[in-house]
């Protein structure tokens, strides 16, 4: 699940301003500003929110939300045909800013003390290896569609491929959470 939500985030940020300087004709200072908003609201939501709503969901349903609010909002993005719209969907995104940090409080909780070092560790190559692949893949994609018109749909494809990876891990999540409570509650 952690490993879907990185790799779709690394693509996400190595298309960005590839993608809004192609369909929407933006310019270094539009992508800068709306990444400014981008960084803003997750350090809101890290910052100011993320115990609060950890305490309204719990850490389960919470992660389960921000994955599908991250779904929907990759979709959005790759659908949307105005550049005004793209600060809206971020600003409707704020649980997903929450996912992450929710299933990594998640996994350090099933992971004992003397592993916490290694579960970090893994983690931190999950996202590196993100790093490497997801630009690879993501402008792979948007390079194919490049010649089709700016507001052909097709031209979305990176985002949503990375909502197709939020999907999948809504999906293995809730199995999985559903599959624990299961094993907890016989024991």
């Amino acid at each position: 699940v952690y490993t879907l939500v990185a790799f779709a985030q690394m693509m996400l940020q190595s298309t960005w301003v590839l993608f809004t300087t192609f369909r929407f004709d933006w310019t270094p200072r539009d992508n800068g500003i709306a990444l400014f908003c981008v960084g803003v609201c997750s350090i809101v939501v890290q910052a100011g929110l993320l115990a609060p709503l950890i305490r309204r969901f719990g850490e389960v349903r919470l992660s389960l939300l921000g994955l599908a609010s991250g779904a929907i909002t990759y979709m959005l993005y790759g659908l949307a045909t105005q550049g005004w719209m793209m600060y809206v969907f971020i600003l409707c995104n704020l649980l997903a800013f929450a996912a992450g940090p929710a299933l990594q409080g998640i996994l350090s909780k099933t992971t004992g003390p003397g592993e916490q070092g290694e579960l970090m560790g893994s983690l931190q190559s999950v996202g590196s290896l993100g790093v490497i692949l997801m630009p690879l893949l993501g402008t792979a994609l948007l390079g194919a569609a490049s010649h089709l018109p700016p507001q052909d749909w097709r031209v979305g494809g990176p985002f949503f491929l990375c909502a197709a990876m939020q999907a999948v891990a809504i999906i293995v999540a809730h199995r999985y959470f559903r599959t624990r409570d299961k094993l907890e509650s016989r024991a």
